[in-house]
């Protein structure tokens, strides 16, 4: 795959290692690394989980939606960032002004989990109250839902998928591989 374009940006769902994989990648690399959620914890003093339980759960995601796009612009304003590797949130892509700045910074990199993969590590979240429930019911149920509901629009979105369903360290080494000749 060669280098980045301009950044390395990683989405996917909730849990699939976009955090912890893009910090090590960042690390590997030599690149800066900015965390979306945390950029926007930062410039609102408010987490993702305060804005998106906001009561109606419609206008706090909506707003918290806008804040993201508005961080991302506020990346791109800044000119090309080459060493740059950026956790999207998991729910970034979904919206479509967010979608298209992620791609205007740089390759797009999909780390997918199976449907049971997604599950499986919502179920065994040691705080899941820092990831408020979109749809209700369970965690595990959500998981579910979020990947049937966005994996299609990942996949179309990213200029490549990689399989995040197994171990971190085998992951990372996948991850690592496509900037390595």
């Amino acid at each position: 795959m060669g280098a980045a374009r301009t950044a390395i940006v990683l989405i996917g769902l909730r849990r699939s290692g976009k955090s912890s994989l893009g910090l090590r990648l960042a690390q590997e690399l030599r690149y800066d690394f900015i965390d979306l959620d945390t950029l926007v914890h930062r410039r609102t003093g408010r987490t993702p989980a305060d804005w998106i339980s906001a009561r109606p759960i419609a206008s706090g995601e909506a707003a918290f939606r806008t804040l993201e796009a508005e961080a991302l612009q506020a990346l791109l304003d800044a000119g090309p960032r080459d060493g740059l590797v950026l956790a999207a949130g998991g729910g970034t892509p979904t919206w479509a002004p967010s979608a298209a700045l992620l791609q205007q910074l740089g390759t797009v990199i999909h780390l997918e989990l199976s449907a049971d993969e997604a599950a499986q590590r919502a179920a065994l979240d040691p705080n899941p109250e820092q990831r408020p429930l979109l749809a209700g019911g369970t965690a595990e149920e959500e998981a579910r839902l979020l990947h049937a509901e966005r994996t299609p629009l990942f996949r179309r979105l990213a200029a490549t998928t990689l399989d995040a369903s197994g171990p971190p360290d085998s992951v990372f080494s996948a991850l690592l591989a496509l900037f390595h000749h």
